[in-house]
Parts: C-alpha cells; structure tokens; sequence
C-alpha cells in the first residue's frame, strides 16, 4: 500500500491506495 499526501492531502490526510 501506498500513503499519497499530495492528492487528498487537505480531506483525508493521505489516499490509501493499493
């Protein structure tokens, strides 16, 4: 999995992606 805090940064704190 990968935390990505440049997309959902300002609404979920980072996107889980896997």
């Amino acid at each position: 999995m990968k935390l990505i805090y440049c997309l959902h940064q300002y609404f979920l704190g980072g996107v889980w992606v896997v």
